[in-house]
């Protein structure tokens, strides 16, 4: 991870632990930015989304969280599309 975005300052999980999100400073690039992991079918954990070039610290830290709610609520509509619809009828 820090070859892509800097030494990692924070770590988030969602409440599976499917989804973990962290931000960075890179030191050389002198900017923030963050990225977000999930784990597949296998349990192995890849990049799902990476972000760099956000000016601060409190900007990057945002940017993760919401990207993680993105993440977490396309997951869940992508869970209720594959449930089969029922009709209720009178």
């Amino acid at each position: 991870m820090e070859g892509l975005i800097g030494q990692g300052v924070e770590w988030f999980t969602d409440g599976s632990g499917s989804v973990i999100g962290t931000f960075a400073q890179d030191k050389t690039r002198q900017d923030w930015g963050y990225m977000i992991l999930k784990r597949d079918g296998r349990g192995e954990y890849g990049a799902y989304n990476i972000r760099r070039g956000l000016q601060n610290d409190g900007t990057a830290r945002i940017e993760v969280l919401l990207a993680m709610e993105a993440s977490e609520r396309e997951h869940r509509q992508r869970v209720a599309a594959d449930l089969p619809q029922f009709v209720c009828g009178s």
